[in-house]
C-alpha cells in the first residue's frame, strides 16, 4: 500500500508510486485496471508524470474519456485500463455481484483536512 508522506505533494506521491513500478523489472509490460481512470484518475496521473522527460504517455480516448493509458519509462512499459468501461457500476456493487469477501471501505471525506491528514487514530490510554 502507498500512503502520502508528510511534506510530499500529490504529484511527488504519484511519481514515487510509478517509479517504484518502473524500477521493478518483474512489472514490465503489466496491465493495471483502474476504476474510473478515464474521467478522474488519469487527470492526476498525466499532470504528475507529464513533465518527466524520460516518460512517454500514450492515451487512448473514447467519448471524451481515457480508456487506456500506456506509460513508458525508458525500456519499461505499463498499461492502465479503465475497468469502469468493462464493468460499469460502483465498486461496491461490483464486489457484491461477484460475491467477493472483500468489502469496499468508505473514505471519510468530511473528516480529512490539512490539520489531520496524517491522523492514525487515538493512542490507547496508559494504565496507571
Amino acid at each position: 500500500m502507498y500512503y502520502i508522506e508528510p511534506g510530499e505533494t500529490s504529484e511527488q506521491f504519484i511519481n514515487r508510486f510509478f517509479f517504484n513500478i518502473f524500477f521493478n523489472n518483474d512489472l514490465d509490460d503489466y496491465t493495471i485496471y483502474v476504476h474510473n481512470l478515464g474521467r478522474f484518475y488519469s487527470i492526476f496521473i498525466i499532470k504528475s508524470l507529464a513533465n518527466n522527460k524520460d516518460i512517454t504517455l500514450i492515451p487512448v480516448w473514447k467519448d471524451n474519456a481515457i480508456i487506456s493509458l500506456t506509460i513508458k519509462h525508458l525500456d519499461t512499459k505499463i498499461i492502465l485500463l479503465d475497468s469502469l468501461q468493462l464493468i460499469p457500476g460502483s465498486l461496491e456493487n461490483i464486489l457484491e455481484s461477484f460475491k467477493c469477501k472483500i468489502k469496499k471501505n468508505y473514505f471519510p471525506y468530511k473528516f480529512v483536512n490539512n490539520k489531520n491528514l496524517f491522523y492514525k487514530g487515538n493512542k490507547p490510554a496508559k494504565d496507571n
